[in-house]
């Protein structure tokens, strides 16, 4: 039986709104896609932004006249493979480890190349529980990699054990793997610009 008119143009209508139903749930996932894209690069603008490196913390230095020098070097990813490449001790190596205390705040403790940091005598001194920094927690909180983390240029609370004053200079992170700072304990207290506490804190 033929479809009258009133009925072809009624079903005309209903196909063209299911079709703009379609182009309206395409045009919004769409939207919600660049959205997605648009977050993804923005995050990682700014993380390679807020990244530093050994020509970031060179610069560091210049600007802010500290006294002191950024060593290339093969790559030094312990204590040891440091003291070999400086040719020195193991107690001129210092090691700044990433410590999150319980209210958030970053520290950065410093020991020398022969001690461990005893996380007990940091919450003593701090009074609040500590827990160390995951790798990606100490890119975001010091701006540099893990394992290469220098003394200064971090803006974190720094936390210094007396031993490592009887060094002079001392040779730490130099913002990766294939960099050291050469340094004297007291100029990395007069640069720290995040506070500096001294205080016992090895094992």
């Amino acid at each position: 039986m033929p479809l009258s008119v009133r009925e072809v143009n009624y079903s005309a209508a209903s196909l063209l709104m299911r079709y703009c139903e379609i182009l309206q749930d395409a045009q919004q996932v769409l939207i919600e896609t660049e959205r997605n894209v648009t977050e993804k690069f923005l995050t990682l603008d700014i993380k390679m932004c807020l990244m530093k490196d050994p020509e970031w913390l060179q610069k560091f230095i210049r600007d802010r006249e500290i006294n002191a020098r950024l060593i290339r070097t093969g790559k030094v990813s312990t204590v040891g493979e440091a003291a070999r490449e400086m040719n020195c001790g193991r107690e001129k190596i210092i090691k700044s480890m990433v410590l999150v205390s319980e209210s958030g705040r970053a520290i950065v403790a410093v020991v020398n190349g022969t001690s461990r940091v005893n996380a007990s005598k940091v919450e003593k001194i701090l009074k609040e529980r500590v827990r160390v920094a995951e790798r990606e927690e100490v890119e975001r909180l010091t701006g540099f990699q893990a394992g290469g983390v220098p003394p200064v240029g971090h803006g974190c609370l720094t936390l210094i054990d007396p031993e490592v004053f009887r060094s002079d200079p001392v040779y730490g992170g130099g913002g990766d793997e294939y960099h050291l700072i050469e340094i004297s304990p007291d100029e990395i207290v007069r640069a720290s610009s995040g506070g500096v506490l001294i205080g016992d804190i090895r094992t």
